[in-house]
C-alpha cells in the first residue's frame, strides 16, 4: 500500500472523529444536519472563533502536538479560510498523524 493509498484510508476514519470532536466542542450550537466532509467551517456551521479555538485545542489534545489548527489556519489564504471544510481538517489532520514511510 503506498503512502497516498494509506493516507486515504487513515483520513475517512479519521473524519468521523474530527466530526465527533467538533460536536462536543460545540454543544452549546445545534448542529442538526449530517456532518460530511464538505460540510464548511464558516457558510454551514457559522463556527465564533471561540469555538473555532475550542475545536483546534480537542484536536491536538486528541492527536498531540503535530496537529495544530491554528498554525494550518495562519497559513491560508482568505479565499481558503472562507472555504474550509471539514474534510479539509480531517486531511490536515491525517497527514500529520500518518507516519512516514521509509
Amino acid at each position: 500500500m503506498t503512502r497516498t493509498d494509506h493516507l486515504a484510508v487513515h483520513e475517512e476514519a479519521i473524519f468521523q472523529e474530527v466530526a465527533n470532536i467538533l460536536k462536543a466542542v460545540t454543544t452549546d450550537y445545534c448542529i442538526d444536519f449530517p456532518l460530511r466532509p464538505e460540510t464548511t467551517i464558516q457558510s454551514d456551521l457559522d463556527l465564533e472563533s471561540f469555538d473555532i479555538v475550542r475545536f483546534g485545542l480537542a484536536l491536538s489534545e486528541r492527536y498531540g502536538g503535530k496537529v495544530n489548527l491554528s498554525n494550518y489556519l495562519s497559513e491560508l489564504d482568505l479565499e481558503l479560510l472562507v472555504k474550509l471544510t471539514l474534510g479539509d481538517v480531517a486531511h490536515y489532520v491525517a497527514q500529520q498523524t500518518t507516519p512516514e514511510e521509509d
